[in-house]
């Protein structure tokens, strides 16, 4: 549902975008699904409250025994978490100046996050949005963006200017 403020709300439901076309509608034979891929580093779970995701420069991750760094490799990097253990019930905002290709990106939440900033999340890597929370992409861009996007609970914001990206280029999102 489009808002008032700029931004598209999307809820549970099933939809597949058509190329080229910008409303969404309908199926497209030409549109194929990306399958998991493996990252060569761990997954990353986002831990520090609202904080900067960088590469290799900031540790703003655990990787289960640690603090860690957001890694990538030949365009791509970790799996990554954002889930409710560092928000403390409350909001958490994640900036992103740099594009990062992270092999998926997982929103289990029930809090919200916003990803803003001068970045992108680029590459073949999804993006799941699970738990009744939010996740606010409101980063720069996403015009390389060619992974899947699942929507399985809550509510996944994107700034309409992302929109205009997607339009030109875009991807499958999924509603469970």
């Amino acid at each position: 549902r489009h808002s008032n403020d700029g931004t598209e709300h999307y809820t549970t439901g099933r939809f597949y975008t058509e190329s080229g076309n910008a409303s969404g509608t309908g199926r497209d034979a030409g549109v194929s699904l990306i399958g998991a891929f493996v990252s060569p580093f761990p997954n990353l779970d986002w831990a520090v409250g609202n904080g900067t995701w960088d590469i290799s420069t900031t540790a703003s991750w655990d990787d289960g025994v640690a603090a860690a760094f957001y890694q990538e490799t030949n365009g791509l990097g970790n799996n990554v978490t954002f889930e409710d253990s560092t928000s403390a019930g409350g909001s958490i905002t994640v900036t992103l100046d740099t594009t990062v290709a992270p092999a998926s990106t997982t929103a289990d939440t029930t809090n919200s996050y916003t990803i803003s900033g001068f970045g992108a999340i680029s590459g073949p890597g999804t993006i799941t949005k699970t738990g009744s929370g939010t996740l606010a992409l409101l980063c720069t861009g996403f015009s390389d963006l060619s992974g899947v996007i699942n929507i399985n609970e809550g509510v996944l914001e994107v700034s309409a200017a992302n929109l205009g990206e997607f339009a030109s280029s875009p991807p499958v999102i999924v509603f469970d």
